[in-house]
């Protein structure tokens, strides 16, 4: 049986992109159609335009507000969570009409944006919508310790709603206190997935970065907000004798309105030094440079000898994990949470304390020196769990979900619903 789905995410940064198309190609997989919200819908378009599946996708923008009206300087609040649903309730009609098709399923890529500050009733929402939805819950670290009052801010109890037929989690750390939470909603793991295409032997960016590097081992970082760790990179870069053998490729956008004062003006003199020529095993400039997922991002990445992944005040996934055991690089990580978790169980890498550049130096040193002795990385493992197959049995589950009444739902018929075949 076919379905219309509808993708709906209004963000277009970071990971959005990626997820959005290979969402959709995974429900085309699925011989789903598709009807496609996004704030990227030109690129979208072009992308529908190129593959030929214009009569099994429509386009049709959907737009966010990118502040609190508020909290200034965040990004939720009730006003924007309900803006939000009506915004993805007009899109949703729109491409109805002009597709002449009905949506089976309406998916959110990034769930967390549309329940934070959600203050209606559970069900709200979904009659609002009016049609069955599911999405992928990126943040869910605070049902490590479930509070009331959190959990009513991060909107939980929209999972609730009959309408919600399912969710996915990238954190496997919490799903049973999620189905605790939510024990009538099928919640499973849902694979952290990235944009496979190979790498081609050179792009302009790539080849620069190899040329500035000289021959030189490469640590890099795609990607420079500072939750990324940038600064204990650059530290550790700058002021440990022992890696002016290497070179440190810091690429992609900056974001100097994530960055602490202190921190701000440390990047901004090593991007001076760097211009001066007094620093020549870095590449850092602090200006916006998107990098494109696919071919460039890829490439770029094929470039590196470690990939730096030591995230900082995060807690989460990272589909890092799943390019790196794609392209076999090796990763250093922050211990503790679900980076670092994977990157010790797969062997991926080496793991550090949060924010030591001592440390992140030391493990530099230890993987490229030392790297004969560490065990063998799972990389194909860790890609099998996380690759566009395991995309497509989770699309499944979820299809296979419409239509069943949730009232007769019990733990024991979600947990065979959400197994793979």
């Amino acid at each position: 049986m076919s379905f219309t789905v509808a993708l709906a995410d209004p963000r277009w940064y970071g990971h959005h992109p990626t997820y959005f198309q290979e969402f959709t190609a995974s429900l085309l997989r699925n011989k789903c159609d598709v009807l496609a919200l996004c704030s990227g819908h030109e690129e979208i378009q072009k992308q529908v335009e190129e593959n030929g599946t214009q009569d099994r996708v429509t386009v049709e923008p959907l737009k966010d507000r990118e502040n609190s009206l508020l909290f200034p300087k965040r990004e939720h609040d009730p006003i924007n969570t309900l803006h939000r649903w009506t915004s993805v309730r007009n899109a949703l009609l729109r491409a109805e009409r002009r597709s002449g098709k009905k949506a089976d399923l309406v998916f959110f890529p990034f769930l967390d944006s549309m329940l934070r500050f959600q203050v209606l009733p559970e069900a709200g929402m979904s009659k609002m919508l009016g049609r069955p939805w599911a999405g992928l819950y990126f943040r869910n670290h605070h049902f490590a310790h479930p509070d009331k009052k959190v959990m009513f801010i991060k909107g939980d109890h929209t999972m609730r709603a009959n309408g919600c037929i399912a969710i996915g989690a990238l954190d496997e750390r919490y799903l049973s206190a999620m189905e605790d939470h939510a024990p009538r909603t099928p919640i499973f793991q849902w694979p952290d997935i990235t944009n496979e295409e190979p790498a081609v032997e050179s792009t302009p960016f790539s080849a620069e970065i190899t040329a500035l590097a000289k021959g030189r081992p490469i640590i890099g970082l795609i990607g420079l907000e500072r939750r990324k760790g940038v600064h204990t990179l650059l530290k550790a870069a700058t002021e440990d004798p022992r890696l002016k053998k290497y070179f440190f490729a810091f690429t992609g956008s900056f974001f100097p309105e994530s960055y602490p004062p202190e921190e701000l003006r440390f990047a901004e003199t090593v991007a001076a030094d760097i211009a001066s020529g007094k620093i020549d095993n870095i590449y850092f400039k602090a200006e916006i440079c998107r990098i494109p997922d696919g071919t460039e991002f890829n490439t770029l990445f094929s470039t590196f000898d470690i990939a730096y992944a030591a995230y900082e005040d995060f807690c989460g996934s990272s589909n890092t994990l799943t390019k790196a055991s794609i392209f076999k690089r090796k990763l250093i990580a922050t211990a503790g949470e679900c980076v670092g978790k994977r990157v010790e169980k797969f062997a991926l890498g080496e793991t550090i304390p949060e924010g030591d550049s001592k440390a992140a130096a030391d493990a530099i040193v230890s993987i490229l020196e030392n790297g004969d002795d560490a065990p063998e990385p799972r990389f194909d493992e860790y890609h099998a769990m996380h690759d566009r197959k395991q995309l497509d049995r989770a699309f499944a589950r979820i299809l296979g979900l419409i239509g069943q009444p949730k009232a007769s739902r019990t733990r024991e018929t979600i947990t065979e619903a959400a197994t793979p075949a």
